[in-house]
Parts: structure tokens; C-alpha cells; sequence
């Protein structure tokens, strides 16, 4: 199981709204310019978070995403499975994707065994603890760039 460019900012976003200081909506172009993407593509990826109950959109002035329910109550899983990157039906491991054609069955269902269990323990990982793993919160994203020693793989 690998995230693509938008699980990524999918999580990522979704972590930049749960962090303490992030007490109102945030803005899509605080999120966008903090992500380095297009303002279009992060709202694509919000709009699917916002169809699956994760996010909420404030409009005017001092508007824009929060968090719908609390980062204890959120989950990595949640999040993945929202934007599309998780399917239990389909197999998608990147050691072995490009041939596909050579590999067992037997093979198939392994990798679709692993894949379960990962994203079973993705689903058992919250924003909240994600972001308590990351240690000095106050550094992250100051100024509008994520630090050095921020990663998700980290987790």
C-alpha cells in the first residue's frame, strides 16, 4: 500500500486543521500554499473529505475548512478511504503492479492480505495521535512551510 500525491495532502490538510493553533477555519490558500498545490486540486481533495463528514466549509470572510469532528475521533484510514485510496476489492501494490499479469493468484491474495492489515492499522491511528507523534507542535508549518523533521512516515 502506497499514498499517492492525494492521500498525501489529503492527510496532511486534514493534520493542519487538527493542530492546536488551527482554532477557526483555515483558508484552501493557507492550505494550498502550506502544500505547495494548486488551489483546484486541494479542492477537489476537500470536497470528497467534506462528502464523507471529515471537513466542514465556512464561507466569507474568516472562512474555510475545520475539522467536522474532533482528530481523537478521526482516523488515517478515514481519511485514505475518502479520497479514493483505498478499495479492500482492489489490488494495488507497487512492487509488483506493473505485473500484474505474471503473479499468481495465490500471490494476489497475499499482497491483498498485506494491504488489509495495513490499512487496518492506518484505521486504528488518529490525527490526534499522529500529530502528538510528531513532538514540538508549535514549529509545524510556521510561516507557511512545513519543518524539516515533519514526516508522515514517521508513524
Amino acid at each position: 500500500m502506497k499514498l499517492s500525491t492525494k492521500g498525501h495532502c489529503a492527510i496532511t490538510a486534514m493534520l493542519q486543521m487538527a493542530l492546536p493553533q488551527s482554532d477557526g477555519p483555515i483558508s484552501l490558500l493557507k492550505l494550498s500554499k502550506c502544500q505547495s498545490v494548486s488551489l483546484s486540486y486541494l479542492e477537489q481533495i476537500l470536497a470528497q473529505l467534506r462528502q464523507q463528514g471529515l471537513v466542514k466549509g465556512m464561507r466569507g470572510p474568516g472562512g474555510g475548512y475545520m475539522l467536522a469532528k474532533s482528530a481523537n475521533e478521526v482516523t488515517v484510514g478515514e481519511i485514505v478511504e475518502a479520497v479514493g485510496e483505498y478499495d479492500a476489492g482492489r489490488w494495488s501494490t507497487p512492487l509488483v503492479k506493473d505485473s500484474y499479469a505474471g503473479v499468481s493468484d495465490e500471490a494476489r491474495e497475499h499482497w491483498n492480505t498485506l494491504s488489509a492489515c495495513m490499512f487496518e492499522l492506518l484505521n486504528q491511528l488518529t490525527l490526534a495521535e499522529l500529530i502528538n507523534r510528531q513532538g514540538d507542535q508549535q514549529q509545524l508549518w510556521q510561516d507557511g512551510k512545513k519543518p524539516a523533521n515533519f514526516d508522515l512516515n514517521a508513524a
